[in-house]
């Protein structure tokens, strides 16, 4: 088993930018193809609030927004949403790799393929 000791140690280590975080966890022999997205942005009060965006890869998914006094109480959230994701096999994800992969569904569901991506 993979420590979290490898991935994220704190909430100082996860990166902060513009883009949201992408996670996803695929298992052919299971049929499960999910991803999960994490987002930090201000608030119109002076906060900040954390987007959380999951479900089957090819869908639009489910939303969540949390809200927080701070933009550090919303970064520590998304460590440890962050934490418990990777504790249960999602890997990280580039843009430019998710942004392949939603192509490939794209085109499978065009040309009447099942979309497996």
């Amino acid at each position: 088993m993979k420590s979290l000791d490898d991935g994220i140690a704190s909430c100082d280590s996860v990166p902060m930018t513009d883009e949201p975080l992408l996670l996803t966890r695929c298992d052919a022999s299971r049929n499960m193809y999910r991803f999960y997205a994490l987002n930090v942005d201000a608030d119109l009060f002076d906060g900040a609030a954390l987007t959380r965006n999951w479900g089957r890869i090819g869908t639009k998914g489910r939303f969540c927004i949390q809200l927080f006094g701070s933009r550090l109480e919303a970064e520590r959230q998304l460590a440890l949403v962050l934490r418990r994701k990777l504790k249960r096999g999602y890997e990280p994800m580039t843009s430019k790799t998710n942004s392949e992969r939603m192509s490939m569904a794209g085109e499978r569901r065009a040309s009447g393929e099942p979309s497996v991506t």
